[in-house]
């Protein structure tokens, strides 16, 4: 066995120079299991800026949500609501009317004798065809409000129609009930003393109390009915 010269055993016996890795760091070794031999080998005092490094290096910056963004999201929603609702008041509006026309047919005098008097009409100058048909804007715009809120264009075509159909049955149902007329059987109906034809008077109050019952029915079913179709198609 060689001994060692003595220049041999100073060299070795000459302490180490490099500084060995702050207590709770991780070898780069294991930090970087993907790095090369090379890198994973270097001296402790190159490996430590290595470590310190990947120790703490900050996380990615994530994108905070905008404000703004939400507002105008907010704004823009209640506006097409707001459009909805106004367009739904002037069609419902547009439906009194028309139903106020035919109504008028049947029995004029239901108006000038009564319908007039209750909107503060009667003394207008307008005709009666235009006075009739501001009486059923009015007894009728108060609907688009709630049509308007949470339905589509085929819930409000539901709604008008379950409406007309709920008049137009309450007109057949009066034609039928005052084959005879008892005056005691409408003790709380608005008749006043001088109406010329009664039955015509009364079957159209039958209609005007109907189409009042099928909307106040027919706008909940409205929304039934744009629920389900809205659920039906975010399941397709």
């Amino acid at each position: 066995m060689r001994a060692e010269s003595p220049s041999e055993k100073k060299v070795s016996d000459r302490p180490s120079m490099a500084r060995p890795p702050p207590v709770g760091f991780t070898p780069s070794s294991k930090l970087l299991p993907c790095a090369p031999a090379a890198l994973t080998e270097l001296p402790a005092s190159l490996v430590f800026p290595v470590t310190l490094f990947v120790r703490h290096a900050p996380a990615p910056s994530l994108p905070m949500p905008i404000i703004g963004d939400g507002v105008a999201s907010f704004a823009k929603k209640s506006g097409v609501y707001l459009v909805l609702v106004v367009i739904a008041i002037v069609l419902a509006g547009a439906y009194g009317i028309v139903h106020d026309q035919i109504t008028y047919t049947v029995s004029p005098e239901y108006y000038t004798k009564f319908k007039f008097l209750q909107f503060h009409l009667a003394d207008s100058a307008l005709p009666d065809r235009v006075r009739a048909g501001i009486v059923g804007f009015l007894a009728s715009w108060w609907m688009g409000v709630y049509i308007g809120f949470r339905v589509s264009l085929q819930s409000f075509a539901l709604v008008v129609g379950m409406t007309l159909a709920a008049g137009l049955a309450g007109l057949g149902y009066g034609y039928y009930r005052t084959q005879s007329i008892d005056l005691a059987d409408y003790a709380f109906w608005m008749i006043p003393g001088d109406v010329i034809d009664l039955r015509r008077y009364l079957c159209v109050g039958y209609m005007h109390n109907a189409s009042y019952l099928g909307g106040t029915l027919a706008i909940p079913a409205g929304w039934v009915f744009h629920l389900v179709v809205r659920f039906r198609a975010r399941k397709r």
